[in-house]
């Protein structure tokens, strides 16, 4: 599952339906990013669904991680079902 606002929209929505998310490793914060990449990549090339509940509408600034995600997905012409969550899980 992919969106933006992981704590507050991500999470909660993936483990309320059973999908997994990217999970940030280590303690250094400048390697996330490449290692987002990594994990979508790896996504793609296992043909798992992805499922995009889309932005954060609270946001000013959109998500660095979440447009990478959003554009290998789309250098890989990959499908992605969108499933926006309920109200009660948009901030």
């Amino acid at each position: 599952m992919i969106g933006e606002n992981m704590k507050d929209r991500v999470i909660p929505y993936a483990e309320k339906v059973g999908a997994k998310y990217y999970k940030a490793v280590g303690k250094r914060a400048e390697n996330w990013m490449a290692n987002n990449k990594r994990w979508i990549q790896r996504v793609i090339k296992a043909g798992k669904k992805v499922v995009d509940i889309g932005e954060d509408a609270t946001r000013s600034k959109r998500s660095d991680n979440y447009e990478m995600e959003k554009s290998e997905l789309k250098r890989h012409d990959y499908p992605v079902t969108s499933d926006p969550p309920p109200p009660s899980q948009s901030h």
